[in-house]
């Protein structure tokens, strides 16, 4: 991962968190995300040339996130993703509209950063068990997907990927006790605004095509996520 990219992470983790802290005071939650995620995944196998598509369910992602609640039924969350470092690319959890391609003498890797910010509304009165809210967010990620040559006939490439996709989050919330609750929820990806760097270190290329930069807007992707939360309130009886 580029030095720039791991810098970026770890600032951007630190100001998340801090912020977490200042706001973690009791009337406030903590919660545990386990994540299904369906997202499509196309590879190009070029030895010998071969590509194939499928829709890729995953269930073991967990995240973590904290909800810190406002007046008249407001609430803010964020949501914090667990890193992955030079991963197999095939194993990489982070949802996303895949296109990828494997060779023999390369070694591929990925590495994934994320986090999401939310601001919902409870839609009823706190005195029922199931709660219905609405939430809207903002969830910036990088993405990075690496190829290193193990012999000298091949070259290095890199692909990076910086984002912020727009979700919308209906969801349904169930009274445990004072203290624990369920959240079941699935935010929906409107908008992606996708910056992809590209880089290819074959000297017999030209310049400008062993660099170069694509920006895309991304609209409806079919990249979903249900969110399954144990939500642990710290003053009892928060929605």
């Amino acid at each position: 991962m580029e030095s720039q990219g791991i810098r970026t992470i770890l600032l951007t983790t630190f100001l998340v968190c801090e912020a977490i802290y200042s706001f973690g005071q009791p009337g406030n939650s903590f919660k545990l995300y386990q994540n299904t995620d369906i997202f499509p995944v196309q590879c190009t196998n070029l030895n010998p040339r071969e590509t194939t598509k499928q829709v890729k369910t995953n269930f073991s992602r967990i995240s973590v996130a904290f909800v810190l609640h406002s007046k008249k039924n407001y609430f803010h969350e964020i949501e914090l993703m667990i890193p992955e470092f030079s991963k197999p690319m095939e194993k990489l959890k982070f949802p996303m509209n895949y296109r990828i391609w494997k060779a023999d003498a390369y070694d591929e890797t990925g590495s994934s950063f994320s986090f999401r910010y939310e601001l919902g509304k409870l839609l009823a009165e706190k005195s029922k068990p199931v709660d219905f809210l609405l939430s809207a967010g903002l969830n910036p990620y990088f993405v990075q997907l690496e190829h290193t040559p193990t012999n000298t006939n091949g070259y290095y490439n890199l692909a990076t990927f910086y984002g912020v996709a727009l979700n919308v989050t209906p969801r349904l919330h169930f009274r445990l006790n004072q203290r624990f609750s369920i959240d079941l929820n699935a935010p929906i990806r409107i908008y992606n605004l996708q910056v992809g760097k590209y880089r290819q270190d074959n000297p017999i290329l030209p310049i400008e095509q062993q660099r170069r930069t694509e920006i895309n807007h991304l609209f409806f992707e079919p990249v979903y996520t249900i969110r399954l939360g144990l939500m642990y309130s710290l003053a009892g009886i928060q929605p």
